[in-house]
C-alpha cells in the first residue's frame, strides 16, 4: 500500500506510422490508459498511417475512441499539408452497431502494406 498507481492521460505518437495501431493496442493492453485519454498521432497523411486511421474510423477502434483528423502544415515545410490523428478514449465503449473488424485477407494485407510502404 501507499504507492500511487501509474496512469496515462495522453499519448503522442511520432514513430513509424505503420506501427501506430499495434502500439496503441499494446498501450491499451497495459490497462494504464485512462478513460478520456487523448492520443495524438503525427504524420498520418505523409508518410501515412492508413491502418491506424481505418481502425479509428471504421474498425475496432471506432467503438472505443472518438477520432478526428486535423490538417496542419508540415514542420519546416511551408505549404506542405500533413495530418494529425487525434482520438479520445470514450468513458464507455459505444454500442457495437455493425462495427467492422480489421480488414482481413487480401484487403488487410493491402492496408498494412500501404502503411509500411509509406514509412
Amino acid at each position: 500500500g501507499g504507492g500511487s498507481a501509474l496512469a496515462v492521460a495522453g499519448v503522442f505518437m511520432d514513430q513509424c506510422g505503420s506501427r501506430f495501431w499495434a502500439d496503441l493496442e499494446a498501450i491499451r493492453a497495459t490497462g494504464l490508459l485512462l478513460p478520456g485519454a487523448v492520443v495524438v498521432a503525427d504524420n498520418v497523411l505523409k508518410p501515412g498511417a492508413p491502418l491506424f486511421l481505418w481502425q479509428l474510423f471504421a474498425g475496432r477502434g471506432a467503438r472505443d475512441f472518438e477520432a478526428d483528423v486535423l490538417s496542419v502544415e508540415e514542420f519546416a515545410m511551408p505549404g506542405v499539408e500533413d495530418w494529425l490523428g487525434v482520438a479520445r478514449l470514450r468513458q464507455r465503449p459505444a454500442p457495437a452497431e455493425g462495427s467492422a473488424e480489421a480488414p482481413g485477407g487480401e484487403e488487410g494485407q493491402q492496408v498494412a502494406a500501404e502503411g509500411a510502404d509509406a514509412d
